[in-house]
């Protein structure tokens, strides 16, 4: 048994070294020092068991600090918090979130408000969600015009996401104001 989590536990280091490495590759102008590139190579040397030293290399360069100890702390903070990566997504898999916006559909279909107002970003998802039996004209930024000329019409209420005074609270997270 000791030998099997021996393997998956490397197997999830290098992984986890590997996305780690992911922007040097795909962004080669990310900044990239020298102090990095000693770190990791002292890493590599103590993970393959070539080396164990008591001071980084070239010492007489930087501050001379214990490098197992030093090397030890980020190593064992990747592993927990991979650890608490792993457990979130296996909650996220079992329990996954409610869209907001499409619970925002269904509250405002359910309570009658067919035409209203709001940013564009959240006005162009719920039109599209409801399909188009809500439809709602962006405040910021209008691609429909025919949205606008009917929001204008007929005074529709704002939906929000921040309270506002008179207004009704539509979800934890959405208001109609006046």
């Amino acid at each position: 048994m000791s030998s099997r989590l021996t393997l998956w536990f490397s197997a999830l280091l290098r992984v986890a070294l590997g996305l780690r490495a992911l922007p040097f590759v795909w962004w080669p102008a990310v900044h990239f020092d020298s102090h990095q590139a000693t770190i990791g190579l002292m890493s590599k040397h103590i993970s393959k068991g070539r080396a164990f030293p008591l001071f980084t290399y070239a010492a007489d360069l930087d501050r001379p600090a214990l490098s197992a100890p030093a090397l030890a702390w980020p190593w064992r903070f990747g592993v927990l918090n991979t650890l608490d990566v792993v457990a979130l997504a296996r909650e996220y898999r079992s329990h996954p979130p409610a869209d907001l916006r499409q619970v925002a559909t269904n509250d405002l279909e359910r309570r009658g408000t067919f035409i209203a107002r709001s940013r564009l970003r959240d006005a162009y998802h719920i039109t599209f969600l409801a399909q188009e039996r809500v439809r709602i004209s962006a405040t910021d930024f209008s691609r429909i015009q025919a949205y606008a000329d009917e929001a204008s019409r007929t005074d529709a209420p704002m939906l929000s996401e921040r309270s506002c005074d008179g207004g009704q609270a539509l979800h934890y997270c959405w208001f109609i104001c006046r």
